[in-house]
């Protein structure tokens, strides 16, 4: 189990950043300062075509499960890489 929790760890760090390695949730500011959007609407958007997972709802904070994001970045990247060679995911 160790192994597993590691390895999402990994992949987690390599998508966010050292800043963010370890984290089991992230925030909305947290996710557009990463750049996966630019603002609370888009996240939103994002959510409602499934692009993103729905988010943990604590009264006004929404908490996104970093796994998951970074799940979807990496398929995201995968299915459709850009022209230019530029790509969402960090690493």
């Amino acid at each position: 189990m160790d192994d597993v929790v590691a390895k999402v760890d990994d992949v987690a760090a390599k998508v966010f950043g050292p800043l963010y390695a370890g984290r089991r949730y992230l925030r909305t500011h947290e996710l557009i300062a990463i750049g996966v959007a630019s603002n609370r609407r888009t996240l939103a958007n994002l959510v409602k075509r499934g692009d993103l997972p729905a988010p943990i709802r604590l009264g006004r904070l929404l908490l996104f499960p970093a796994q998951a994001v970074a799940a979807r970045l990496i398929e995201a990247q995968d299915a459709a890489p850009s022209k230019d060679g530029a790509c969402i995911v960090r690493g």
